[in-house]
């Protein structure tokens, strides 16, 4: 080889290890942020103050925590200096927010830097000056108690980062969204963000976590939220998690802690939304402020160097009991939306039917969002259950009784075979094992004891008839339940196929004329991965000749059951994504949706007065039942204080 290509190792000077450090930790302005203010966290700061300018490279950030002498903010902006390590073991244990002593030395190497800071005792301050990573002064000034961090020309001296940064506009919404997450999780320091004059949020110190969280994201949760208390193997779950009808598009607002530390952890959020399951349509997603509480020994919270991810000794313990306490809450909350009526209502143009809606859910109906929408004649907000009758009158009985399947002669009633409950007449549903892909997985967590599922606590509701042939009237108390026939019963019949014992027989009802069903070319493999799932439910297909497939028998409380219809149903189902990613369990569960859908009553049909006391009566009192199982609302309630609102009664 010839000497002048032999390649030459060599030291690389300190300026250029503290610059390629500094793009380990310091990737963008909000980088910035998030190490200075996870500083003022642990100097036990009262309230923290973030300032960018138009540009979002120039940034100050104010606390008024414990501040340092002249020595020890000279050795601050070091690297590899830090007040919270002091050996190997204290990495197995870490408590504290920033810890790894290289967050101001990186700062310092690609920016402007000044930092005024003072002991509270002390008389004066100490003014620190650096630039591209040397220092250029250090002095004796007045100062209030804390520390001031001023950043300026951020990046001014790697070219190549500053050319991959994004809008001002962009950088400070990434600053504005980590302060959102930092203020959270310490909802007892006040915090303040501005761009020059434009003040984003002024946060008071000492509030509590809802307040907190209402006050930060707005009208989206307020009055929407639930509380979430729950403990397990040695892991706490706290915070708050949205109703079904507060939710977003996407997981922007699922906000994680653990210890009190923001993390982004992906696969956590798979638990919460497996809690949700059947609660919230596809594609949208709930809004969650919570903190896990773990010993610090079962987490590795150094694992990158942002310390935005962490690894848990046990992941799927912590998932499991994640899930666990976020169904429990759920479950312990009666889920009915309210109708809050306008107080000047004008004339609105019809609610448009949604793109993708199937021919049984064609009367109208709004989307079950957290988001406004400025055709629907009613707002939905979150309600409570009325502890007792309203107005001090008994409970009313006049419902029929819970009427089981096998007391049916015949199986002619469309709602006559809808029973998903082993309770006795008359007894409530009180407990429900929280079921879903994590639990199972974590078979030594216990179900939550004794939370609630219906609206059981109040009066049996009083059936009054049908409106429109599509939903169902009745009286609650005072108040007025409203609900979706079709969506009730779907939810009804979905819940019996999923608590079918798994391998149990179906009884089923064979065809005198085998139904024959063709499909396309690139759809066989598909219907043959079926076959076994819907032998499961009672529908026995074979593969017939070329592209056929012959239906023998349905399952006998389903005889009407359109199944080419299901069958094409899920094959559109599987073409929203690769099937080869769906698990067993997940295809399964979409089997019984579309069964669910293709069997229940319509919107349109009319039921007899017995059929709608029935599904009244077994609607109220099956668990989980607010939402069908593809997320839409069952039911709505409108009080009796709204409608004494309408006629002028207060």
């Amino acid at each position: 080889m010839n000497e002048l290509m032999r390649p030459q190792i060599q030291v690389l000077p300190q300026t250029l290890i503290n610059k390629i450090a500094a793009g380990e930790v310091i990737v963008r302005p909000a980088s910035v942020v998030k190490e200075t203010v996870e500083n003022a966290f642990d100097a036990a700061a009262h309230h923290i103050r973030v300032e960018v300018d138009r540009d979002a490279r120039s940034i100050t950030v104010v606390d008024d925590g414990c501040g340092m002498d002249g020595e020890n903010a000279k050795r601050a902006i070091l690297r590899h200096s830090t007040s919270k390590i002091r050996e190997f073991d204290d990495l197995m244990a870490l408590v504290t927010r920033g810890f790894r002593g290289e967050a101001l030395a990186s700062i310092v190497s690609v920016s402007r830097f000044e930092m005024l800071t003072r002991l509270r005792d002390d008389l004066a301050g100490v003014r620190l000056v650096a630039s591209g990573g040397r220092v250029e002064k250090v002095e004796s000034v007045g100062a209030p108690p804390g520390t001031t961090i001023r950043v300026r020309d951020l990046f001014y001296n790697t070219p190549a980062r500053l050319k991959f940064l994004k809008s001002p506009a962009a950088e400070f919404g990434a600053t504005a969204y980590l302060l959102m997450q930092q203020a959270l999780s310490h909802p007892e320091v006040g915090m303040r963000c501005a761009r020059e004059d434009e003040v984003r949020f002024d946060l008071p110190p000492d509030q509590d976590l809802r307040t907190r969280m209402e006050e930060l994201l707005g009208s989206a949760v307020r009055g929407k939220t639930i509380e979430v208390d729950f403990e397990r193997h040695g892991v706490a779950v706290r915070g708050f998690v949205s109703r079904p009808e507060a939710n977003r598009k996407d997981r922007k607002w699922l906000f994680l802690m653990v210890n009190g530390r923001p993390i982004a952890a992906k696969q956590l959020a798979y638990p919460i939304q497996d809690a949700y399951a059947g609660l919230l349509m596809k594609q949208r997603f709930p809004i969650v402020v919570l903190d896990i509480r773990i010993d610090p020994r079962e987490v590795d919270v150094n694992v990158h160097p942002t310390k935005e991810e962490v690894r848990f000794e046990e992941e799927r313990k912590v998932a499991g009991v994640l899930h666990r306490a976020v169904s429990a809450a759920l479950a312990s909350h009666p889920l009915i939306p309210n109708i809050a009526i306008p107080s000047e209502t004008g004339s609105r143009p019809p609610v448009p039917r949604r793109a993708g809606d199937a021919a049984e859910h064609s009367a109208p109906s709004g989307p079950a969002t957290g988001e406004s929408d400025p055709s629907l004649p009613f707002v939905f907000s979150p309600t409570g259950t009325p502890a007792a009758t309203p107005g001090g009158r008994p409970a009313q009985t006049s419902v029929p009784p819970r009427v089981r399947q096998n007391d049916f002669v015949g199986t002619g009633s469309p709602i006559a075979d809808t029973h998903v409950s082993d309770r006795t007449p008359g007894e409530r549903d009180r407990t429900v094992p929280c079921s879903g892909p994590i639990e199972r997985e974590v078979n030594p967590l216990e179900p939550p004891p004794n939370v609630r599922l219906s609206i059981a606590d109040g009066p049996d509701p009083i059936p009054l008839g049908q409106i429109g042939r599509s939903y169902i009237a009745a009286e609650w108390g005072d108040d007025l339940l409203l609900i979706d026939q079709h969506a009730a019963h779907e939810r009804l019949i979905y819940q019996r196929l999923t608590n079918r014992p798994p391998g149990g027989p179906v009884p089923v009802q064979p065809l005198l004329v085998p139904i024959v069903m063709e499909v396309a070319p690139d759809e066989i493999q598909a219907v043959e991965s079926l076959i076994p799932l819907l032998s499961e439910m009672g529908i026995e297909m074979c593969r017939g000749e070329g592209r056929t497939f012959e239906v023998g028998a349905v399952p006998s409380d389903m005889d009407s059951i359109t199944v080419e219809g299901l069958v094409r149903d899920v094959l559109d189902d599987l073409t929203q994504g690769d099937p080869r990613l769906l698990g067993v369990g997940e295809l399964r569960d979409r089997v019984r949706v579309r069964m669910a859908c293709r069997a229940a009553i319509k919107a349109g049909q009319a039921l007899s007065e017995e059929e709608i006391a029935r599904l009244v009566s077994e609607i109220v009192g099956s668990r989980l039942s607010f939402t069908c199982p593809h997320g839409r609302p069952t039911m709505v309630l409108l009080k009796r204080s709204q409608l004494d609102l309408q006629f002028g009664r207060r």
